[in-house]
């Protein structure tokens, strides 16, 4: 059982990593003032967002 915790626990932190980096390449941090829904891609980072809620939900996400 030790095996599939530790496999599980890898895949979780693995995709994790890709949202962060998804979002680090991200250019919406450097705009400035006004900026427009055209200017960035919008579903990008929803889909990016319910990645991280439906990781969040697993059973082996604890920040503590």
């Amino acid at each position: 059982m030790e095996n599939v915790e530790a496999l599980e626990k890898g895949r979780l932190l693995k995709e994790a990593l890709k949202i962060v980096d998804e979002l680090g390449k991200n250019d919406l941090a450097d705009m400035d003032g006004e900026f427009k829904t055209s200017e960035f891609e919008c579903e990008a980072l929803q889909d990016l967002i319910i990645k991280a809620r439906k990781l969040k939900k697993n059973r082996w996400w604890k920040l503590t």
